[in-house]
């Protein structure tokens, strides 16, 4: 689901989540949590804009593969469970 904070857009991704092959949705986070299977070329195709924020409740092994395609087509991603919290400033 969707949280908006100030003008940031927020969209959650869990385990119950279904990729759309729809046009493109406009966030500025996308939170992913639970170790859901993910398409990633779909999620790029529908999130081209966002920063993907990965949490501790993933596996390491789906944030170690996750990242690696985050660099390798060049989507910006954060990584919690080592760079810690992320402050927003408005």
């Amino acid at each position: 689901g969707y949280l908006q904070v100030d003008s940031l857009l927020f969209f959650f991704i869990n385990k119950n989540y279904q990729l759309k092959e729809t046009p493109v949705t406009l966030v500025d986070y996308v939170v992913i949590s639970g170790n859901p299977f993910l398409n990633m070329e779909a999620l790029g195709k529908e999130f081209p804009h966002a920063v993907f924020l990965l949490d501790g409740s993933n596996s390491r092994k789906s944030i170690q593969y996750w990242k690696k395609y985050f660099n390798e087509h060049k989507m910006p991603y954060y990584d919690i469970t080592e760079q810690g919290y992320l402050a927003l400033s408005r």
